[in-house]
């Protein structure tokens, strides 16, 4: 049964009867507008996680730079000409949802120092987001991403498209820029990220990013027929609670897999074709 009104309890439960446990390692990606059914607020959501995953796993959430909404082209555009790019980590909002940005901002949660930071809290917070001001590309072995895979990490939308797949996907690129040709093009110029790291340090990095005539591209329709075809499902499931769509996925399965389909030729993208 579908459009059921739930409360933070009745959503923690859930997703215990999917698995999860108060030691569990979740990373989060969200959309509050899909919370239709919910009966409370961003806060009772955000305290009732904290309270059932922090004390003995982790919560982590996107915590990326702000980019400005509009021509996607145009803002890679931006970003990379070093337009007004300068990162607050203590004050600077995430544009990655209402969840994530009143998040960060609790005081016990870590955020990262890259420009698709991430925030965490809990047992391996800090273990997540220590490295990766020293990542070379976004989503390498330092990243907070490519880390959940060593910590049992489970990723965790909670209202997106039943076939999102999320960030973590890209941690196949970076791992395989160096072996294949085809990854090397996503990370073709070098782009200087700038931070201030509070009481009036800066900081700046260098990081890798696609050329600006090069663009990439995925849709759900694809992610969906490569997951039924090439991955085991028991590591990745898609669930509905009242009207609010939830995926879990194992994140070491998904990055060992991703990376054993590319290294095969079978890769997530629709463009560009990959060519061995």
């Amino acid at each position: 049964m579908k459009n059921f009104k739930y409360s933070s309890v009745d959503l923690i439960n859930f997703l215990f009867d999917q698995g999860l446990r108060r030691n569990s390692n979740i990373f989060i990606h969200s959309s509050w507008n899909s919370f239709k059914n919910y009966n409370g607020s961003v806060e009772d959501l955000l305290n009732s996680l904290i309270e059932n995953f922090s004390s003995e796993g982790t919560i982590a959430m996107p915590s990326y730079f702000p980019y400005r909404k509009g021509n996607y082209k145009k803002i890679i555009s931006d970003i990379v000409t070093q337009k007004d790019n300068i990162f607050d980590i203590k004050k600077t909002p995430t544009l990655a949802g209402i969840l994530p940005e009143e998040f960060r901002k609790f005081k016990n949660t870590f955020r990262s120092i890259d420009y698709h930071s991430v925030a965490a809290m809990g047992k391996h917070a800090k273990f997540l987001t220590q490295d990766h001001y020293k990542s070379i590309t976004h989503w390498d072995k330092n990243s907070p991403y490519y880390k959940l895979s060593k910590i049992n990490g489970v990723i965790l939308t909670l209202g997106l498209h039943p076939k999102f797949v999320g960030t973590i996907l890209h941690c196949a690129d970076s791992i395989l820029r160096n072996e294949l040709g085809y990854f090397n093009n996503f990370f073709k110029k070098k782009l200087t990220q700038k931070f201030i790291l509070g009481n009036k340090k800066f900081f700046k990095k260098n990081t890798l990013v696609h050329a600006d005539n090069f663009f990439y591209k995925f849709n759900y329709n694809n992610h969906s027929k490569i997951l039924k075809k090439y991955f085991d499902l028991k590591f990745y499931k898609r669930k509905y609670y009242s009207n609010l769509s939830i995926n879990i996925y194992d994140a070491n399965y998904f990055i060992k897999r991703t990376i054993e389909l590319a290294r095969n030729g079978i890769v997530f993208y629709t463009y560009p074709k990959f060519k061995k």
